[in-house]
């Protein structure tokens, strides 16, 4: 299939560059950030002072103990960074001059329960999420379809062509093991030659890139007993090294990007997986974020890229609004609904010029969502915590980043992408577990 959208945007953020492109040096420290699992319970396997190899399990999921998730590097645990409620957010791993790899049992049989028993006992499903809900995968529910993102759309995204290219056997044995368990759809934007899937193609703006416009578009989801898994070309690699080599994939193609980073540092790179982020930016006056600047989240100067994260960029921080600002002809800030004249050299910074009020004109969030979902009253719905109302609303076929675009547009300044998360895990929790 080739799906072609009109509604969207490309948001024109200064910083990109394709220039560089190499690898970063190994870190002193990094950690296996688990602060994005807000749909699980976790438990340490782990304490301060143990010695760890690259796939050690270092934690695990409470309510699905044969769920791990493994150590991205080898060395020494010397911190666990914990939340409210003592929920953990992190492990500190201070590497090893020397890196080496914990042994990982072996794929006993190629079929649905033999590769499931080893991808839990390697750490693996950790990189599997599911549809509805856009949750972690229950092993126990197997998918219908499984959706491979092999595009990028949002701000500084790397192409994933670049970590293919590198890893191009270990990717097409990842895609051959996913297809025993359910059929496989790769979507790029241009067709490659794979075996063991069916390959689609899609052209058109931001969020053409998103899972969820493709599994609407080639295999929607009907009914909350249906299951699909998404997974990122990353994770294919894994899962293709895992079998080829017995060993956890820890390395990743990342993004350096944004205005305030300088340009000889901005690039592509294959970085170890939870870098810590003081070893590549030293400015305190801007926001670090761990993710691309719509569904990223903020990091402090000594934090650590997030587990899924594929980009690390910066913005110019700012608080305070320039006085009679509605009287300016504001030429370099970026308008996307032309509501004043901009240029080419639009500048971003943190500021909203606003603060959350009622919602004033639906209209406005349409002009983004390619799929036909009423985003105003999906989200109202949410809001009112009617969860049936919603379900029939669409809510089984969105992720939280469905509703990026939107809140990026939204004069009120509703924190959508936020609703829709405590919404899902509201729903998954209710009707999935």
């Amino acid at each position: 299939m080739h799906i072609k959208i009109h509604k969207g945007l490309n948001i024109p953020v200064p910083g990109k560059s394709e220039k560089q492109f190499g690898e970063l040096p190994q870190p002193k420290r990094a950690a296996l950030e688990l602060s994005s699992f807000t749909d699980i319970r976790l438990a340490l396997k782990v304490h301060e002072g143990d010695l760890v190899q690259i796939g050690t399990p270092l934690a695990y999921d409470k309510d699905l103990p044969e769920r791990f998730f493994v150590s991205p590097v080898s060395g020494k645990v010397v911190e666990i960074k914990r939340g409210e409620k003592r929920r953990i957010l992190a492990v500190v791993i201070e590497l090893d001059a020397e890196q080496k790899n914990a042994p990982l049992p072996k794929i006993e049989k190629e079929d649905q329960e033999g590769l499931i028993k080893a991808f839990l006992s390697a750490g693996l499903f950790a990189h599997i999420r599911m549809r509805p809900c856009d949750i972690l995968a229950n092993p126990k529910r197997l998918p219908k379809s499984i959706f491979v993102q092999a595009l990028t759309s949002a701000p500084y995204e790397p192409p994933p062509a670049l970590e293919i290219e590198k890893h191009k056997e270990a990717f097409e044995k990842g895609l051959e093991l996913l297809a025993k368990i359910a059929t496989v759809h790769v979507t790029a934007k241009e067709p490659m030659q794979l075996q063991n899937v069916q390959m689609h193609t899609a052209e058109g703006p931001h969020p053409i890139a998103n899972p969820s416009l493709h599994i609407y578009h080639i295999d929607p989801i009907k009914n909350r007993d249906e299951v699909v898994w998404t997974v990122q070309v990353h994770d294919v690699i894994a899962i293709g090294i895992f079998a080829l080599e017995n060993r956890y994939y820890n390395r990743r193609l990342i993004s350096l990007a944004g205005d305030p980073v300088p340009e000889e540092k901005r690039g592509y790179y294959f970085a170890t997986v939870g870098t810590q982020i003081s070893e590549l930016f030293q400015n305190e006056e801007v926001r670090i974020i761990s993710g691309n600047p719509l569904t990223g989240r903020q990091v402090a100067p000594d934090g650590y890229l997030g587990f899924s994260d594929s980009v690390l960029c910066a913005i110019q921080e700012s608080h305070k609004r320039k006085l009679l600002h509605f009287l300016r002809l504001k030429t370099k800030n970026y308008s996307a609904l032309k509501a004043y004249l901009t240029s080419k050299q639009a500048q971003f910074s943190t500021l909203q010029h606003g603060e959350e009020r009622a919602f004033v004109d639906g209209g406005i969030y349409q002009k983004v969502m390619p799929m036909e979902i009423s985003v105003m009253h999906l989200i109202k719905a949410l809001l009112a915590e009617d969860l049936e109302l919603a379900d029939e609303l669409g809510l089984l076929e969105v992720a939280a980043e469905d509703f990026a675009l939107a809140e990026f547009l939204c004069p009120s300044k509703v924190p959508m992408s936020a609703i829709a998360q405590k919404g899902l895990l509201a729903y998954s929790d209710q009707y999935l577990k």
